[in-house]
């Protein structure tokens, strides 16, 4: 009777440590622990991103920003004047005028995650215009009375619509990064001319805003 008491009282003891484990836990009180508090969501590679409110919340914030810069980089082109010229195999067709971009609104286009760690989340966000411009007065190249004309004029009429397509990375905590300077390239009325061939042609941008004797 007393070793068959041993031998239980030995076997019980080998159940208890083999369901409490080595450190002595219960593996269901240590998987309670664990899921004490809400995980973040993570991206494929594992990093940690907020919410879809939250990042489209970021993006809107950015592109706010974003577009208000843009409108008011281009508003110093509102009084310049410039001579557009086409280059074709005959020769050059000129005109004059004032030309900038007015912007308008934005769209996020797209938030994503990526594989990253560092740069877990991609935005994709655009911003829309209107290419608005003087009458363009054609002239021949650098035809003085035609150019004071175009200097003088300040009646802006709308030529097209467009939109400028901005890609943003993020940091490892998934917010925007701006690497982006609000001063665009100038646009050139003959991109917006559709009735012209613009294939195998290029084109040329002088700024003719103040006369050759102006300081």
């Amino acid at each position: 009777m007393r070793l068959v008491s041993w031998a239980s009282t030995l076997l019980v003891a080998i159940s208890m440590g083999t369901l409490m484990g080595c450190d002595g836990v219960s593996p269901n009180t240590a998987a309670v622990s664990g899921s004490a508090g809400a995980q973040p969501a993570r991206g494929g590679s594992g990093a940690e991103v907020p919410d879809a409110a939250t990042l489209k919340q970021w993006a809107e914030s950015l592109a706010q920003s974003q577009l208000e810069q843009l409108a008011a980089a281009e508003m110093l082109y509102h009084a310049r004047t410039f001579e557009h010229a086409l280059v074709t195999d005959s020769g050059f067709l000129t005109m004059y005028g004032k030309f900038y971009r007015q912007f308008t609104d934005f769209e996020v286009v797209d938030i994503e995650r990526t594989p990253s760690l560092l740069q877990p989340v991609k935005y994709t966000i655009r911003y829309n215009f209107d290419a608005v411009g003087t009458l363009p007065i054609d002239a021949t190249r650098q035809e003085a009375a035609k150019i004071e004309r175009a200097r003088s004029d300040y009646f802006f009429v709308k030529q097209q619509e467009d939109s400028v397509v901005r890609t943003y990375e993020s940091d490892a905590d998934g917010r925007p990064i701006d690497t982006y300077s609000p001063y665009l390239d100038r646009p050139n009325y003959w991109e917006y001319r559709t009735t012209e061939d613009l294939f195998g042609h290029r084109w040329t941008l002088i700024d003719v805003t103040r006369s050759q004797g102006s300081s």
